[in-house]
C-alpha cells in the first residue's frame, strides 16, 4: 500500500505473535494462542501479561478444590470488580482481541472466555474453555460459567442460550460441553475478523488477518492464494511472489500450480525462480 513501509505493514511483533500462535496451537494451548491474536506492537503483549497476572494472582486465596467457590470468586473478580462484559457492538473487528477487552473493559466472546479462562488457569484452577459457536463459558472441574454474567450455569441453560442466540440456527452437540481445541477458537476468531475487513474494504487488514488464518492452515490452497491476492493489494509484493513460488511448486500442472504461475507471470520477472 503505497506511503507504508513493510515493517510497518507486517512488523516484528506480528510475525512473533504468529509463530507463538501456531506453536500454541501445536500444544494446545487455547488460551496462548488467542492471546496472539490482534497483536501489532510488542506492549500489547506485555500489557495484557501483566493485567492476566495480577488477576491471577488476586485469586491465588481461592481453594482450587473447591470449584463452586473458585467460580463465585473469579465472577466477582471480573465481571463485578473489573466490570468486563460482552462488546454490543462487535462486529468481528476485534474477534478474540484479549489486550483490547482488558483495556476497554469490553470484548467478544472469545476474548472474554480466554481471559477467564486464563485467569482461573493463573490462580491455580483447573480451567477448560467451552466454544459453542453461538456461546461460550469456561469449565471449573464440571462447575459451567457464563463469562458474560458471571452466572453459573448448566448444560441444559448452556443448550437453551444457544438455541436463543443463534434463533435456533446453531445444532448443539455434545462436543460443545468439551474443551475446545486450540486450533478451532483461533480459527473462529480469525474468520470473523477476515470478514469484518472484507465487509470494510480494508486492504491492509484483510492481509494482516489473512497471515494469521493462512498459517492455520498452509495445506489449503485456495486460502494461500488469496493471501497472496491480499499481500499484492496491502502493496507487500514480495511476499506474494515468495508465496507464488512455494505454491508453483505443489502439484506441478495441478489448478494452484497453474494459478500461482499465472499470478507470477502478472507481477513480472523471472517465472523460472525457484524457492530458495
Amino acid at each position: 500500500m503505497a506511503g507504508m513501509k513493510i515493517e510497518d505493514l507486517w512488523s516484528p511483533a506480528r510475525e512473533q505473535a504468529l509463530e507463538r500462535m501456531l506453536a500454541s496451537v501445536e500444544a494446545g494451548d487455547v488460551c496462548a494462542a488467542v492471546r496472539c491474536i490482534g497483536v501489532g506492537e510488542q506492549r500489547q503483549v506485555d500489557e495484557a501479561e501483566q493485567w492476566l497476572a495480577e488477576l491471577g494472582a488476586g485469586l491465588k486465596g481461592v481453594r482450587a478444590d473447591h470449584p463452586l467457590e473458585a467460580a463465585q470468586a473469579l465472577a466477582r473478580a471480573l465481571h463485578d470488580d473489573a466490570g468486563l462484559c460482552l462488546d454490543v457492538e462487535d462486529d468481528g473487528a476485534a474477534a478474540g482481541d484479549v489486550h483490547r477487552a482488558l483495556h476497554s473493559g469490553a470484548g467478544d466472546l472469545i476474548a472474554l472466555g480466554t481471559i477467564w479462562c486464563d485467569v482461573a488457569r493463573r490462580a491455580g484452577w483447573g480451567a477448560e474453555l467451552l466454544e459453542m459457536d453461538a456461546f461460550v463459558a469456561i469449565s471449573l472441574d464440571g462447575v459451567l460459567i457464563d463469562v458474560t454474567s458471571g452466572a453459573v450455569v448448566t448444560a441444559a441453560d448452556c443448550r437453551r442460550i444457544v438455541t436463543e442466540v443463534s434463533d435456533d440456527e446453531v445444532y448443539f452437540e455434545a462436543a460443545f460441553l468439551e474443551p475446545a481445541p486450540a486450533a478451532r477458537v483461533a480459527d473462529r476468531a480469525l474468520r470473523r475478523r477476515v470478514a469484518s475487513a472484507k465487509a470494510a474494504a480494508d486492504t491492509v487488514r484483510i492481509y494482516r488477518e489473512l497471515r494469521l488464518l493462512a498459517a492455520l492452515h498452509d495445506d489449503d490452497d485456495a486460502l494461500q492464494l488469496e493471501l497472496g491476492e491480499a499481500a499484492e493489494q496491502a502493496g507487500h509484493r514480495s511476499f506474494a511472489r515468495a508465496l507464488y513460488l512455494v505454491l508453483r511448486g505443489r502439484a506441478p500442472d495441478g489448478p494452484t500450480h497453474n494459478e500461482a504461475t499465472r499470478r507470477l507471470k502478472l507481477m513480472g520477472g523471472d517465472t523460472n525462480e525457484q524457492v530458495h
